[in-house]
């Protein structure tokens, strides 16, 4: 049900859920979402950033010089 889902599908998941804990549970206690992170939007298709943590531990700071040019990756699903 959430592999492959892009930015639009994602919002109708949220909708439908949002919708089904208001109006179907005991207490329609609002469901509180989060998508995104330090390193970008977690959907397929969104732009994802490169980390401190996981630069500093490649021990290689070329890499690293390399990788904070301010240029987003894209991550593929699956990749």
């Amino acid at each position: 049900m959430l592999q492959g889902r892009d930015v639009r599908g994602t919002i109708r998941l949220v909708n439908a859920l949002q919708h089904y804990a208001l109006e179907h549970t005991r207490l329609g206690i609002p469901i509180q979402f989060h998508e995104e992170g330090l390193h970008g939007y977690a959907a397929v298709g969104a732009t994802s950033f490169p980390q401190a943590i996981a630069l500093a531990s490649s021990w290689d700071p070329a890499l690293v010089r390399e990788s904070t040019v301010s240029r987003p990756v894209k991550f593929e699903h699956g990749a």
